[in-house]
């Protein structure tokens, strides 16, 4: 009886909260785990809700789509957690936070829509752009943008700078952030994720 009702508690707790994303396409070692619950593996249409986390082993990647078309790429050996709120003045608040590894996006905004990314070190606000989010192993984080404007801010000096579509951005575990024009490899590692992403 007591089982049951775990069951039916949980049951319940599933059904309040509705899906912001799917996992549309894992390949290889994919896996996804909400709240409390153990890792599983992801299989095609997995629903995510928000507070869920994907993450990739080695030589894996997944595709993961919210409801309103925008695509994110989590990268092999990457961790996200994908979180969804409303706001008191009826705003949408999406957050896709990368733990490690690398994220490609291609963000379809809408309005009143607030969607950011963000890592231990920096988070970038969108404005409908596509990128590839890279979250380094020693909190130094690159954005490569190749459309777009995003507001990419430092999370330990609080320092924000504005990037377009064709320049990189590098946010340093110092507090510090530059801005380059993207250099012709750079956009390579963005287009090939790109590329890959747009054929599922």
């Amino acid at each position: 009886l007591a089982l049951l009702l775990v069951a039916l508690v949980s049951l319940a707790t599933a059904q309040k909260k509705k899906a912001v994303a799917t996992i549309f396409k894992p390949v290889g070692n994919v896996e996804y785990q909400s709240e409390k619950a153990d890792w599983a593996k992801a299989k095609p249409a997995t629903p995510l809700v928000s507070g869920d986390i994907v993450r990739t082993q080695e030589n894996s990647f997944a595709i993961v789509k919210f409801l309103e078309n925008s695509v994110l790429r989590v990268q092999e050996k990457s961790e996200v957690t994908v979180s969804c709120n409303i706001a008191k003045n009826r705003e949408f608040s999406k957050n896709v936070y990368l733990q490690k590894g690398e994220l490609g996006f291609d963000v379809k905004k809408r309005p009143n829509e607030k969607f950011e990314f963000s890592t231990p070190t920096s988070v970038a606000s969108i404005r409908g752009t596509g990128g590839l989010l890279i979250a380094g192993l020693d909190s130094n984080d690159i954005l490569i943008l190749a459309s777009g404007i995003v507001d990419f801010k430092n999370l330990l000096s609080n320092f924000s700078i504005t990037v377009k579509g064709g320049q990189t951005a590098f946010s340093f575990s110092d507090g510090t952030i530059k801005v380059k024009n993207s250099t012709p490899e750079e956009k390579r590692s963005f287009k090939q994720t790109f590329d890959d992403t747009t054929k599922t």
